[in-house]
């Protein structure tokens, strides 16, 4: 009988962004191992978003009851509940925290049931408002993922902040993707807590489509891109300032934008894509010429400086040279990326780059030994996992 692990995670399966966990679920099932993909809920007030389509999606997820992926070795659901947690009046309490779960229709513990994960090998979580699984399910080993600092982030309440604590002082290892996550997490009192930064899919983006898309057709180069989500963080006065100031460069967006980014559009060579699916990324790499990483370390500080950002290993598989505004994480990992001090200095390692015949040679290799299969390794060894 094949293992069993249960993921506990913020986003959902089917979503653009394909986080660590995505990823590492992947690698479980290469492994031999069987995995429920749980995200967390949707409620009535989600229907206020109804016109988003990431919301959109995770309903038609939890109208389906459910689907199977990846040979049928994953199974992946998205409850729906009566309230779920936000930072908002009444939905930041305990009590909505800890008792959603009590509130999901059909209920959750049903579905589980259903598919086979009543009892599993291994709990898996990286998300605060799914606490509760300690609690019901059966498990031999469970592990917490802390893959950004999560007090920097608005949602961030202080239920968040006392069920943060009780995850971390209940699993068996908690595992942080940055080093300046470290002070964070052992501020907790972990049993166990291991470095295990961000990787790569490498044969997925390496060897990827390289077929021209047709939004990009019309598109001149030098086509400058940038692939992730967009929030706060995301500096848009850089890249107001940068296509101005550069008006034969083509500045690509692809993910889902706020009213900020979307104002950039008044820039004609500023193109907002929308999200693309995960398996069409490659494309838009391959048929770029520079990727960009322009984080506002200025303003949020202590929310990218603890970043391991995973779209540089994927930028570089590709073999895109990769410009980043300078942050603690990035000059740690030594990556061979281009770091800017000041928006001057961000326009003109632009403008030499296009100009420079790159060897990508180095790119493509340290995007290799940054593949997932390593960071599996580490954390199998780190649990014991093949002795379960």
């Amino acid at each position: 009988m094949n293992k069993k692990v249960l993921f506990a995670a913020a986003n959902h399966w089917t979503s653009p962004y394909h986080v660590g966990s995505h990823e590492l679920a992947k690698q479980f099932i290469k492994d031999g191992w069987e995995v429920a993909f749980i995200s967390d809920p949707v409620s009535p007030l989600h229907y206020a978003e109804r016109k988003n389509t990431l919301i959109q999606e995770r309903f038609r997820i939890w109208k389906t009851g459910g689907e199977y992926y990846l040979n049928k070795k994953l199974w992946t659901y998205v409850p729906f509940s009566v309230f779920t947690p936000h930072n908002k009046p009444f939905l930041r309490s305990e009590f909505v925290f800890s008792n959603w779960h009590k509130f999901t229709r059909p209920n959750i513990f049903d579905k589980l049931q259903s598919e086979g994960f009543d009892k599993v090998d291994l709990i898996y979580i990286d998300s605060i408002s799914q606490y509760f699984w300690l609690d019901y399910i059966k498990c031999k080993k469970s592990v917490l993922r802390v893959a950004d600092k999560n007090s920097g982030f608005n949602k961030f309440s202080n239920s968040s902040k006392l069920f943060e604590q009780k995850l971390v002082s209940s699993v068996d290892l908690v595992v942080y993707s940055a080093k300046n996550l470290s002070s964070y997490v052992e501020s907790y009192s972990p049993k166990k807590s291991l470095f295990l930064p961000n990787g790569v899919d490498f044969d997925h983006f390496y060897s990827g489509s390289r077929e021209l898309p047709k939004e990009l057709s019309s598109i001149p180069a030098p086509r400058i891109i940038y692939v992730g989500a967009i929030d706060t963080w995301f500096d848009s006065n850089l890249i107001d300032l940068a296509s101005r100031k550069l008006p034969g460069f083509s500045f690509i967006l692809i993910g889902s934008p706020n009213k900020k980014v979307k104002a950039l559009q008044r820039n004609k060579n500023v193109h907002i894509l929308g999200p693309k699916h995960y398996n069409e990324l490659p494309q838009y790499l391959y048929n770029s010429d520079v990727a960009i990483i322009p984080f506002n370390v200025n303003e949020y500080p202590a929310l990218v400086n603890s970043i391991n950002p995973l779209k540089l290993y994927q930028y570089l598989a590709c073999g895109l040279p990769v410009i980043a505004c300078r942050w603690d994480e990035l000059e740690r990992i030594n990556s061979p990326v281009y770091l800017y001090n000041s928006e001057k200095e961000f326009i003109n390692t632009l403008e030499s780059i296009v100009e420079k015949d790159i060897d990508i040679t180095k790119l493509v290799e340290f995007s290799r030994q940054n593949d997932w299969h390593s960071k599996f390794s580490l954390l199998s060894d780190q649990l014991g996992l093949q002795n379960l």
